[in-house]
């Protein structure tokens, strides 16, 4: 790849984290809180890319780790950043002091008492927050790019009927409300009944719920993100002629996905939905600046980093996944009037997954359904590849919910003819 001319190209990423755990019992109440800010830079030149970091922001650390990326140049790296803004200004007239989170506590003691209204005696709930903040300023442009990612996730262990259950869900920050993240957590929404059995060589359709079904877009986008393509390139040359039914389309940067609050990706390049799967086939991976033109595509502006001490790099970042033309939608699975196999734990997970082409090799746990209806208890081993789980989807829920620090937004996918063996 050609460097751009030897001209100085800098950036400083300049964040705050606020990871926060809680804890609660109908007993005792447990918080945990982990603040980390700082600053990072980069040096972009000819002969490569300087990069420093300080867990400490003042303006002299804004200062010091430019001056020290400056002078950590590596030859190992190379990237075409090719700005041609002065970024002192924006340094001069940029305030620490506006960098703050915004307060808003939620009593979970109350979720306790509306489960237990509903009969349902809760053991534990955990809750967790990751928040981030962060300014971007570089070369690219005069502005100061700006963006926020608050997710929450909730687990709730409970007993009904005297059955030990696991309920869990993510959600936004600023969505959060009693109601509505308790109507996300499903295994709430279903009644333990007996006389619903597996019936031996019957066909049954398999569910793959939010979980599951997040965690297989989870590592078909990872397989597809460039900073696995520098190492990683089988499943996408295995994939990239591959065509088979309309069923499913995945989509970076969807409108519907929030967790990211920010108009530019963490290079400062705009932001727009952009189809990484449809109409059978892949259309894009996701890509940076330097990985659009390494692999000739489209830039999905997919640049991402969780903190100042990581690199930036392309991956996944505010997927949606949603339905094909030759894909129904349905309301929920409580409109299903037959009975079906939900799958709601993988044992083992990416174990089973193989990373060249896709094949999908797995032992789930899960529950003879129908309607809102939980039978028998099940295991059952799975055969399949992602392409051929994409090829057998029939339907998918209205309903969709956020997976894996909610940079997934999936639905549960219903499918048939998928092979399988029951333990």
């Amino acid at each position: 790849m050609k460097n751009f001319k030897n001209i100085l190209n800098q950036e400083l990423f300049i964040s705050k984290t606020l990871l926060l755990n809680i804890e609660i019992t109908p007993n005792y109440e447990i918080h945990n809180k982990y603040l980390n800010e700082g600053v990072a830079a980069r040096t972009f030149k000819s002969t490569g890319v300087g990069f420093s970091s300080k867990e400490v922001l003042t303006e002299d650390s804004l200062k010091d780790v430019l001056k020290d990326s400056n002078n950590n140049i590596l030859k190992m790296y190379t990237i075409k950043m090719k700005g041609k803004h002065n970024i002192e200004n924006n340094i001069k007239n940029f305030k620490i002091s506006n960098m703050h989170f915004e307060k808003k506590e939620f009593i979970l003691k109350e979720v306790i008492k509306v489960l237990q209204s509903r009969d349902i005696e809760v053991d534990k709930i955990i809750y967790q927050e990751n928040n981030l903040i962060y300014n971007i300023i570089n070369s690219l442009s005069k502005d100061i790019y700006s963006g926020t990612k608050n997710t929450c996730t909730l687990e709730i262990r409970f007993k009904r009927k005297e059955l030990k259950e696991v309920a869990y869900t993510e959600f936004l920050k600023e969505e959060f409300d009693i109601d509505k993240v308790l109507n996300n957590l499903y295994p709430l929404r279903v009644d333990n009944i007996d006389g619903l059995n597996y019936i031996n060589n019957k066909k049954y359709k398999i569910i793959f719920d939010n979980i599951i079904s997040g965690h297989l877009i989870y590592v078909f986008t990872y397989l597809l993100s460039s900073n696995c393509l520098e190492f990683h390139k089988d499943f996408y040359l295995f994939i990239k002629e591959k065509k088979i039914k309309d069923t499913i389309k995945i989509i970076e940067n969807s409108t519907n996905n929030k967790r990211l609050k920010c108009k530019y990706d963490m290079e400062g390049t705009a932001r727009k939905p952009v189809e990484i799967f449809g109409d059978g086939k892949l259309k894009n991976i996701f890509t940076d600046i330097q990985a659009a033109e390494e692999f000739e595509y489209c830039n999905t502006a997919s640049s991402f980093r969780s903190d100042i001490l990581s690199y930036p790099s392309a991956m996944a970042t505010s997927i949606e996944v949603t339905n094909g033309n030759e894909t129904k939608i349905i309301k929920s699975v409580g409109d299903i009037k037959e009975d079906y196999i939900m799958i709601n734990e993988i044992v083992g997970g990416e174990a089973g997954i193989n990373y060249s082409n896709g094949n999908i090799n797995i032992v789930c746990n899960g529950y003879i359904g129908n309607g809102d209806k939980k039978g028998e208890i099940i295991k059952i081993y799975i055969e399949t590849s992602m392409l051929d789980f994409f090829n057998n989807i029939v339907s998918m829920t209205k309903d969709k919910y956020y997976f894996s620090d909610c940079h997934i937004l999936t639905p549960f996918i219903i499918t048939e003819n998928i092979k399988y063996t029951k333990i």
